[in-house]
């Protein structure tokens, strides 16, 4: 995915402190705001491991689009938008169809600012920030709002002259977690509007998530504990941030330094065994304590509840290679408990060989994931078809390792009446070679030795 995840609203970059917002859950797609630049956002949407990323808005010029939350029935995304008023410092909130058609907004016409909503846990109402449109330089004041799904019943819940931002309903339904100028989080009554505080008073906290059974709060706080005030906020000088997770009935609180500086934006998974947010990783690496910013950008991340498991899921390409000759127990037995490791570890993508792949593609294709088989000749490519793979490695007499006899020719021609996607193995050292290959109708070709040499 070429797309850059960015700030959420470009407008408040240095009052959010980093940049993007997404919604996930372990059965449903991740969805998220990406961008090439700081006025072409769109909302994209993914798998829980990463795959299958898709835009589903259009992301044209001057449109900034991002906040986005599923319904709890996964019908329906909300979403802030300026679509109403392309290019313009306004926003309000819109809803869509989960496949990003039937677009319609939903926010009041009388709240030009409209930022971050969140569906109640039974869908019924929207809950979002909102005020006058931010000044150049200026700090907005945005209070707290619920409406009816459909946009109808607006009710303001606070009156305090912040910036409220980031809230979150409750697994109950009877309260809502809120930002208040980016370094405090209060706790709104959805009945009354009776606010409270809920961190420790030593303890600053920002966009904060309550867990699936609302006994834990993940939230991004500095790694101190102390955040800068919104008046401090800087564009070009963000503040550290690192998850942390408050325990609510112990008052214990757990620091995840290891997921990252700049972490921002945590979402519990819906089983509760996963934190999702919003990473600052260097290209092509994963997220870590000693990554800057000016090597970096902003990427979505995932990590298991006690801090294990880091890994990053957009811009990530990453498969597996199963060999899988059922030769020796031992060893098929080993490779069986590798594609079982690498499925966990969030690994979508399997090459297999040397074996018959059905045990592969029924294990894989259980999560969705894609599965494609090394063969030499017609033979073992109709074997593999027979199989379920999803497509096919024509390892031909150029290849290294396991050759086959055939020239790259010969084994497409063998090979395309299969009618799976055939890849070129052998032969490929640079770029002629590899639009050679794309000419003479690969869909793609596989690079080993060009890697080392």
């Amino acid at each position: 995915m070429t797309s850059r995840v960015v700030t959420a609203a470009v407008a408040l970059t240095a009052l959010l402190a980093s940049g993007c917002q997404r919604d996930a859950v372990p059965d449903r797609d991740i969805i998220y705001t990406s961008s090439s630049d700081a006025q072409r956002e769109q909302i994209w949407r993914m798998r829980p491991d990463g795959s299958e990323a898709r835009p589903l808005t259009t992301g044209t010029e001057g449109l900034t689009e991002s906040f986005a939350v599923w319904s709890p029935d996964g019908a329906t995304i909300a979403f802030m938008s300026n679509r109403h008023q392309p290019g313009e410092p306004v926003s309000a909130i819109f809803v869509m169809d989960a496949d990003g058609s039937n677009i319609r907004k939903v926010g009041p016409d009388d709240i030009p600012f409209q930022v971050a909503p969140d569906f109640s846990p039974d869908g019924t109402k929207i809950v979002f920030t909102g005020g006058a449109s931010p000044s150049a330089g200026g700090v907005p004041s945005l209070e707290l709002y619920v409406m009816n799904a459909d946009g109808t019943g607006l009710r303001q819940m606070t009156s305090l002259g912040a910036f409220m931002s980031c809230p979150r309903w409750s697994p109950d339904g009877a309260r809502i977690l809120v930002a208040k100028d980016a370094d405090e989080l209060l706790v709104v009554d959805a009945a009354s509007g009776a606010v409270t505080e809920i961190l420790p008073a030593n303890l600053d906290g920002a966009c904060g998530d309550w867990s699936p059974d609302g006994s834990k709060l993940a939230f991004a706080s500095g790694p101190d504990g102390q955040l800068p005030s919104i008046s401090e906020a800087r564009p070009d000088r963000p503040p550290a941030l690192e998850i942390h997770v408050l325990d609510l009935s112990t008052g214990e609180v757990t620091r995840y330094p290891q997921a990252g500086q700049r972490s921002n934006y945590p979402r519990w998974s819906r089983d509760g065994r996963s934190i999702v947010y919003q990473c600052l990783v260097p290209p092509g690496e994963t997220p870590g304590p000693d990554v800057t910013p000016s090597t970096a950008v902003f990427e979505i991340c995932a990590m298991a509840a006690d801090g294990s498991a880091i890994r990053r899921l957009t811009s990530k390409p990453i498969g597996f290679n199963a060999l899988i000759e059922a030769s020796s127990k031992v060893y098929h037995e080993r490779m069986v408990r590798w594609v079982n490791v690498a499925l966990e570890e969030g690994v979508r993508f399997f090459v297999t060989s040397l074996g018959n792949p059905e045990w592969v593609v029924k294990t894989v294709g259980a999560v969705g994931g894609i599965v494609y088989h090394d063969v030499t000749e017609r033979k073992w490519g109709q074997k593999g078809l027979d199989a379920g793979v999803h497509g096919l490695i024509a390892v031909n007499s150029r290849a290294g390792g396991h050759a086959g006899s055939r020239s790259p020719e010969a084994l497409l021609d063998e090979l395309r009446p299969l009618g799976l996607p055939v890849v070129c193995a052998g032969g490929i050292g640079d770029a002629p070679d590899f639009t050679a290959a794309l000419r003479m109708g690969y869909a793609g070709v596989q690079i080993g030795t060009r890697f080392i040499a």
